[in-house]
């Protein structure tokens, strides 16, 4: 196992996506705190307060993973999304946006991208559990 095992580096970046995904259901960025809620004006437009990141599905279901023997990536692939491609959609989600020409088109960011501290602690559980497992069934 010195050289890395490309099984356990891709479950571990399952394990990332879906904390990140579950984390950002429950409407909480990277710092652990509530997304900020909608503009009056989206809220008078739809009727909706609570950021819903996965409102078509296509974003947060571009999110993948590629591992090898030693490293995960976790990045969003570009899929078309009404006009912007999901990976440009989710960085507007993580830094915001504001467009200074008509239409004026103002996004609150919501940084959902990425592992809150404790998401990292839990991570580091299940890499710990995967390596002891690897290892108790070397032994037998």
């Amino acid at each position: 196992m010195k050289n890395g095992d490309q099984s356990i580096m891709s479950s571990i970046g399952g394990t990332a996506i879906d904390t990140m995904l579950t984390r950002t259901a429950q409407g909480v960025d990277v710092n652990n705190r509530p997304f900020d809620p909608y503009s009056k004006k989206y809220e008078e437009k739809t009727g909706k307060t609570t950021p819903d990141l996965n409102q078509s599905g296509k974003m947060l279901r571009a999110i993948r993973k590629k591992a090898d023997k030693k490293v995960v990536r976790i990045y969003v692939e570009p899929t078309a999304h009404k006009g912007i491609d999901s990976f440009n959609l989710s960085r507007v989600h993580d830094y915001g946006l504001l467009s200074g020409r008509p239409p004026h088109f103002n996004m609150t960011r919501r940084e959902f991208f990425g592992l809150t501290a404790d998401d990292k602690k839990y991570i580091m559980k299940e890499l710990k559990e995967m390596l002891n497992d690897k290892i108790r069934a070397a032994r037998r």
